[in-house]
């Protein structure tokens, strides 16, 4: 917009100023305006359906209010057939509302009837209108196909009782629904306003107003009475059975306002509808003719925009052709020509501080020019004295160009030097740290050294001594279990006791006995799987024993391995063992195998208390015990076992959260 003229700006803000303003005014307008219109429409149209719902229940109540009369006759109290043939040929030519009269017999038998064709169908058993009549209750059925007719119709029923009250028949009274569209047509409004009647299902009892568009579309046939229902956008915002409004897409594409009520003694919904288009239209019509006069207006103002924009432009056009003589430095022809007249005061004294403002340039203009010449004189005499100093610094600087020279001559001999100890540092460092990782494995090794000394010492103390003990002890054993058959029940918990004594006694021996071999069993290539399968009903018997579960999760795919089976079932049986003494009732010891990375895992997982961080480092040492007891040489063993297989043992526990062993067989 900046490098638009003032004329073409001037126009276009005068136009925004009118156009913006009114088109907002006329979006608000039109929005208000549609939804008060909407709001009206539904309330007339609720008014409407309201007033046609009091009309049906009057219409009702008055049909089957003269069916009731008609029973009371003489001619029916006394059942007398001729008479009744009368009465009822005189009703139907009186009541035009009826499509015909009937009168039943207590068997359910038309006796009787003053339809046309006849009747087809003789016998009324079964149907609701008897089955109510027979309990002595009168009958309002829904829209149904008259058997008889074949057209929808509404049946009204009354029973007969002759003077000592025993029941004799009834009068049914059938009327065709064209009767209960002539009242809701009354109640039609507008171009598309329409009052209809659906059945819980959504099915119109009565036709629409506009059903010829409805046959020529190829929905119905005939009529939709009883054959349509209403679209599925409307059986989903409307509420059968219920009163309130809403809005859908009718058949014709056409979006519909509704106001619906519930007529709940027939189970039906009286509909009053309206086409949104033609509740819009007029306002979106008053919205035209507004805006083509907000258009007419736009046009009117033009030619006074132009007009104003010119008596601005003269004086600014003055403005701008003395400010290209200043350009020019045609300083003489400033304020030569004629200042443009009748125009505003602010214009005229802009008009005039411009002249006089460029009367201030011209004399600044020379007195800059005298200034420069005297400059000009004062650089030429700098310009003299700087070459002699020029000529002195640049044999100066030759003087001390040799000297440079061999200064850098010397840089380059000592940044050789500092390279070279660079490299020389960086092997240091590199042998450091070779040393320090080898000193870190020599520690590791004589930690290893020591613990395998201090379990060679202790097997070698210990191996004889343990064949000593157990010898005896299996003695005892067998006497207390043989002592336990013969003392009474009163004793056999303290023997038990003694018993589970000797047992722990027994794997201590087992331990010891484990440490003090010189070398493992020969090995042989075998499954894992397989050792596994054959100590696991001990281990199965020993979990059920004390009350735990224990599962088994054995990969099928794994390869065979060099094991020493003794070894790998004593294995198994310390960690197990360890896992089943920390947890408590119901706990969980898992046992599983698979092979990951070239090599086979064994884990062994339990639901126990859980070792603490600092003591996971320890429990693989000779007589280290935690707060669950023990010998302290089960874990050892297992580490012994495990180093003897080039395999590896780690710890992996939380407190609280159980332990799992991970044992690596490498292939």
């Amino acid at each position: 917009m900046s490098n638009k003229t003032l004329k073409s700006q001037f126009r276009l803000w005068t136009v925004l100023l009118v156009l913006v303003p009114s088109l907002l005014i006329m979006v608000i307008y039109t929005v208000s305006q549609i939804e008060v219109a909407k709001q009206q429409s539904l309330e007339m149209i609720s008014q409407r359906v309201h007033a046609q719902e009091r009309l049906i229940d009057y219409w009702i109540v008055e049909r089957i209010g003269s069916i009731r009369e008609l029973s009371k006759t003489e001619a029916f109290i006394t059942l007398d057939e001729q008479r009744i043939k009368h009465v009822l040929d005189l009703k139907q030519q009186y009541d035009k509302s009826f499509d015909s009269l009937s009168y039943i017999d207590k068997d359910g038998n038309f006796k009787m009837s003053t339809l046309s064709s006849g009747i087809k169908y003789s016998s009324a058993i079964g149907k609701p209108y008897f089955e109510a009549a027979v309990v002595g209750e009168e009958h309002i059925s829904d829209v149904v196909i008259g058997r008889n007719s074949g057209l929808p119709i509404i049946n009204f029923s009354v029973p007969l009782f002759d003077g000592d009250g025993i029941f004799q028949g009834l009068i049914l009274g059938s009327i065709k629904t064209a009767t209960l569209e002539a009242l809701l047509c009354e109640n039609w409004f507008g171009e598309t306003g329409e009052v209809i009647l659906v059945n819980r299902e959504g099915t119109f009892l009565t036709n629409p107003r506009f059903v010829n568009v409805l046959i020529d579309m190829g929905l119905i046939q005939e009529t939709a009475i009883m054959k349509l229902k209403l679209p599925d956008d409307a059986l989903r915002n409307i509420r059968l059975g219920e009163t309130g409004t809403a809005t859908w897409m009718s058949y014709r594409g056409q979006k519909l306002l509704a106001t619906y009520v519930d007529v709940p003694e027939r189970g039906w919904t009286l509909i009053g509808r309206i086409s949104e288009a033609e509740i819009i239209g007029p306002i979106y019509r008053q919205l035209a003719i507004v805006a083509g006069g907000i258009l007419c207006l736009v046009f009117l103002i033009m030619p006074l925009a132009t007009l104003i924009t010119n008596r601005i432009k003269c004086p600014i056009d003055w403005l701008i052709k003395q400010s290209d003589f200043i350009t020019a430095e045609q300083y003489e022809m400033v304020g030569q020509d004629r200042r443009p007249e009748n125009v505003s005061s602010e214009l005229g004294i802009l008009c005039e501080t411009f002249v006089r403002m460029s009367h201030k340039i011209v004399n600044t203009i020379s007195l800059l020019q005298e200034n420069e010449a005297k400059l000009e004189d004062k650089v030429h005499e700098r310009t003299n004295a700087l070459s002699d100093v020029n000529r002195a610094l640049e044999e100066e600087i030759a003087r001390h160009h040799v000297t440079i020279n061999t200064l850098a001559s010397q840089n380059q001999e000592k940044a050789e030097w500092t390279a070279k100890l660079i490299i020389a540092n960086k092997k240091l460092a590199f042998q450091n740290e070779e040393r320090e990782k080898r000193a870190a494995e020599y520690v590791d090794l004589q930690r290893e050294v020591v613990r395998m000394d201090r379990l060679n010492l202790i097997g070698k103390m210990a191996a004889g001594l343990a064949h000593e003990i157990r010898n005896p002890m299996t003695v005892v054993t067998g006497y207390l279990q043989y002592f336990k058959k013969k003392v009474p029940d009163s004793l056999h918990d303290q023997l038990d006791v003694v018993l589970s004594e000797l047992a722990r006694i027994e794997v201590i021996i087992t331990d010891f006995l484990a440490i003090g071999k010189t070398k493992p069993t020969e090995p042989e290539e075998q499954q894992l799987n397989e050792i596994i399968d054959r100590i696991a009903p001990l281990l199965s018997s020993e979990a059920l024993k004390r009350g735990m579960n224990l599962e088994f999760k054995l990969s099928r795919d794994i390869p065979k391995l060099m094991l020493a089976e003794k070894e790998i079932k004593q294995l198994l049986l310390n960690l197990a063992m360890n896992g089943l003494n920390a947890m408590k009732e119901h706990g969980l010891l898992t046992i599983e195998t698979k092979y990951q990375d070239n090599a086979v895992l064994l884990s062994i997982d339990d639901s126990g208390s859980g070792i603490p961080k600092d003591l996971q480092t320890k429990i693989f040492d000779p007589f280290f015990t935690t707060k669950d007891e023990g010998t302290g040489l089960g874990l050892s063993v297992c580490a012994s076992i495990v180093a003897s297989h080039h395999g590896t043992i780690e710890v992996q526990s939380e407190e609280g959260r159980g332990t799992r062993f991970i044992i690596t067989f490498p292939l």
